[in-house]
């Protein structure tokens, strides 16, 4: 949804399909380009149904996708430009506005959906800000090896950086409330398997992440298979709906299942 390279998006949407009927009017980018503009835009109507994968949920679910665009790091540098303001009151509102506009409109939808997930890029800009400050819960996904770990610790005190300032702006300033989303904690993805369990590399650095504080780690991983989930990007379907009867699809597809109950879990816990 909010990252510029779209991969989600072109894994549920051709991307002659997407050129077409997409680029130029439903994407997120026009709906955060209306808001610079003081027009007032609803998310809800850039909400595409997808009936591939409604066909294959049961008891009636479905799947609903936002659009990401391409253009999106030009969004965010035009929010940047924002921030500006001749008092601190000045400055204490655009702030403010600048970093609750993806909240409020993600409220509107929530009585619609069980669960509304934000797929944000590998950096901590403006509209990524936006996002933690829209959510309940994060979710960090990381290989584990030396460069994606590395960063772990600083993106948690980031985080929690953001969200001590926004409460810090928004207390006292009438219409925003202050946030507090919770870390679910980090799922390994890209895992390589040897004797049916992660490589021993990545265990070590797996084993780094569980020793940063207050940063829980799931017990169950992604493991790298470019040919399975490489498949089902093409396919436009996901790889845990997908009917594969190899044995490989089939244990890979049982683990997806399993980390999908301990995120279900952790939620629970943290009451979301």
């Amino acid at each position: 949804m909010l990252t510029p390279q779209a991969s989600l998006t072109f894994s549920f949407c051709d991307p002659d399909d997407w050129q077409k009927e997409l680029a130029d009017k439903f994407t997120i980018k026009q709906w955060f380009d209306k808001l610079a503009k003081g027009e007032v835009s609803k998310l809800n109507s850039l909400c595409l149904r997808l009936p591939l994968i409604e066909q294959r949920i049961r008891n009636g679910g479905r799947l609903d996708l936002i659009a990401s665009h391409l253009g999106l790091i030009n969004v965010d540098l035009e929010l940047a430009g924002q921030l500006t303001g001749g008092t601190m009151a000045a400055m204490r509102t655009s702030y403010l506005k600048i970093h609750s506009r993806l909240r409020g409109s993600l409220k509107e939808l929530e009585p619609d959906y069980d669960f509304i997930l934000i797929d944000c890029p590998p950096n901590f800009n403006i509209v990524t800000k936006n996002a933690i400050i829209a959510s309940d819960s994060m979710l960090v996904p990381a290989r584990p090896d030396y460069l994606s770990t590395l960063g772990i610790d600083y993106l948690q005190r980031s985080v929690r950086g953001l969200i001590n300032e926004y409460n810090e702006m928004a207390t006292g300033s009438e219409g925003y409330r202050t946030v507090a989303p919770q870390m679910l904690g980090v799922v390994f993805t890209m895992v390589q398997y040897h004797n049916n369990g992660p490589i021993s590399t990545q265990r070590q650095f797996m084993d780094q992440v569980r020793q940063i504080d207050g940063m829980p780690a799931f017990k169950t991983f992604v493991r790298l298979n470019n040919t399975k989930f490489g498949e089902s990007g093409q396919n436009g379907l996901p790889l845990v709906l997908s009917q594969d009867r190899d044995p490989l699809g089939k244990t890979i597809i049982a683990e997806l299942h399993q980390l999908a109950d301990e995120f279900l879990a952790a939620l629970s816990r943290q009451g979301g």
